[in-house]
């Protein structure tokens, strides 16, 4: 099975779904080392190759048991270039006033405070008709020894979903019974014949019941990052420095 570190509940879903098309059971492990435990990532020559996508990547890994597959997200809204882009937390707020989709950043991972803390969060509803594109990452530690505390060389390999070109859009298809994660709902993809992920999502997933089939729809960036995982064939791999953690800290 894979064994997937994360504490949000769409994103386990997902993966649920991306593994479940090769029918491999997934596990969760939600249950995060202690900030004041965990291992840091070193700045130096190493690091400094990683993209800040990556980084945050490491970072993670760095947050849950050796063994733990974990993913990483990020949208970049025109003009945001690519290199800025980072692992972002995603979520919608539904009230009888109508439905909004939230963004929020990770700050302070790096340098002298790397624990996990947030921007505070922005409606993506600020940023209708503008391109954007979407990326998702999975990571996991090479040749671990088991150790969570223990200083040295870590070789990390990274699987890339790819990206995905589209526009930001008012909310649409919340009502429909697919599951699907905040940002679906107000992404429109190219080619997706205007329609949002979420209402493609909602295609493939009515298609698959009249099929009597499993309903497993996914083909994005999730999709792509694990059949990368399942076959092997990291996109890239890099070999970091980290440190023990500090003493009360």
């Amino acid at each position: 099975p894979i064994v997937v570190g994360t504490n949000n509940f769409s994103k386990m879903l997902r993966m649920a779904e991306v593994f479940g098309q090769h029918q491999i059971p997934v596990e969760h492990n939600p249950a995060a080392i202690p900030v004041h435990r965990r291992r840091s990532l070193v700045t130096d020559a190493g690091s400094e190759k990683l993209s800040r996508f990556q980084q945050d990547c490491v970072r993670k890994l760095l947050a849950y048991r050796p063994g733990s597959v974990v993913v990483v997200a990020g949208l970049c809204v025109d003009p945001r270039p690519h290199e800025m882009r980072g692992d972002q937390w995603f979520f919608a707020d539904i009230t009888p006033g109508g439905t909004e989709v939230y963004v929020k950043d990770r700050i302070g991972m790096g340098g002298s405070d790397d624990k996990y803390r947030f921007r505070p969060s922005r409606s993506l509803r600020s940023f209708l008709g503008r391109s954007a594109s979407f990326s998702v990452l999975l990571g996991r530690l090479a040749d671990e020894d088991g150790g969570t505390d223990t200083a040295g060389e870590l070789k990390c390999e990274f699987f890339d979903g790819g990206v995905v070109f589209g526009e930001i859009v008012e909310p649409r298809g919340m009502d429909m019974p697919v599951p699907c994660l905040p940002l679906e709902y107000v992404f429109k993809p190219h080619g997706g014949c205007g329609r949002t992920i979420a209402e493609l999502r909602a295609e493939g997933w009515k298609e698959k019941e009249q099929q009597d089939l499993p309903r497993l729809v996914d083909s994005g960036p999730y999709a792509a990052a694990a059949r990368r995982l399942v076959t092997g064939v990291p996109s890239s791999t890099h070999t970091i420095r980290v440190a023990s953690p500090r003493p009360n800290r």
